[in-house]
């Protein structure tokens, strides 16, 4: 993974998933479990994203976000 710490400081923080979807439209998605806690890093990085970034705790947030944003 990029945002391996030490390794690439500047991506701490990196979302898990950045898809492009088309190339007007990038999302990215951190997964958490049920009771997994955001990084100060995280929530800038999906600041940046606005309503294209999400935070999914089980498969099927994933799914309905995705969906949300015509990726089906």
């Amino acid at each position: 993974r990029p945002d391996v710490r030490g390794r690439r400081p500047e991506r701490k923080g990196l979302p898990d998933l950045v898809i492009g979807v088309r190339p007007d439209l990038d999302l990215c998605v951190e997964l958490k479990t049920a009771k997994g806690k955001l990084s100060v890093e995280q929530l800038v990085w999906l600041g940046v994203f606005g309503d294209r970034g999400a935070v999914c705790r089980s498969q099927g947030e994933l799914m309905e976000f995705l969906e949300g944003h015509g990726v089906f």
